[in-house]
Parts: C-alpha cells; structure tokens; sequence
C-alpha cells in the first residue's frame, strides 16, 4: 500500500490529456504532405526564382535551408516556430501555464487551431509564390482569345 502512495504514483497524477492537435488528423496529414513534398530536388531554380516578395524569399530560405533536420528533411518544429512565431509561442506558454484539464477534453484548443491555420497558410503561400502561371499578358491573351 505504500507503494501506491511513493514516487511511482506521482507520474499517473500528473498525466495531461493531450493536446489538441494530436487528434487533428488533418493537420497531421497536411504535415506528411509537406515533408514528403518539400525535398529539395523538387524545386528548380527557375521555379525558386520565382519568388518575388521579401516574404516568399523568407519563406523559401525557412524550407529549403534553415528548416532542415540533420537527413536534410523539413523540420516541422523549426518551420512552426519561424513561420509561425506569434501562434507557436501562444501554444508553448498555454501548455507551459494552463491548468490540467480533464483527460477527456484535448488541451489548448484555440492555440493548437490557430497554429494549425498558421502554419496551413504560410505553407500555401510558400507553394503559391514558387508556382508557375500564367502572366498578366497571358491571361489578356487568352481572355481576347476566346472572344
């Protein structure tokens, strides 16, 4: 009986639930897609070039040189803390200072989504601003064309 009452039992009451983005199975998806999409050998010069914006060259220098582990893969966490500082931030100090919740309820909900959408969204403006279109002579072009 004294065992239950020593240093083992300290662990199981202070388990946490988790936090709200481990049952967000979309993010999590979405997270695979950018690692499995960011190697390196799939973005050509030309296409890196393409980036015409301070914020899109940020954004290139965050995936393809500052942001990579030690096998040259993206690396989540240094994508979600540049990228997305303000809402990485809110995250670390709601788990950091926010009181245990019940195990049935995920943590930091509003943080998790807000990092979710941050992250979402500066990975599309990433893939946005290195993607080849049509110019705006194009489209005039094209637009007299079917005239």
């Amino acid at each position: 009986m004294a065992a239950a009452d020593g240093p083992a039992a300290a662990p199981a009451a202070r388990r946490r639930a988790p936090l709200a983005l481990d049952s967000d199975r979309d993010f999590a998806g979405f997270v695979g897609r950018m690692i499995q999409g960011s190697a390196r050998e799939r973005f050509s010069d030309d296409q890196l070039d393409l980036a015409s914006t301070r914020a899109a060259h940020r954004r290139v220098h965050l995936a393809l040189r500052e942001c990579r582990n030690e096998k040259d893969g993206l690396d989540i966490t240094c994508w979600c803390r540049e990228a997305c500082g303000d809402e990485y931030r809110g995250l670390a100090a709601c788990m950091r200072d926010a009181p245990a919740e019940p195990a049935d309820r995920p943590r930091c909900g509003p943080e998790c989504e807000a990092l979710s959408r941050c992250v979402r969204g500066e990975w599309r403006q990433l893939l946005l601003a290195i993607s080849p279109g049509p110019g705006p002579e194009d489209a005039r072009e094209r637009r007299l064309g079917d005239l």
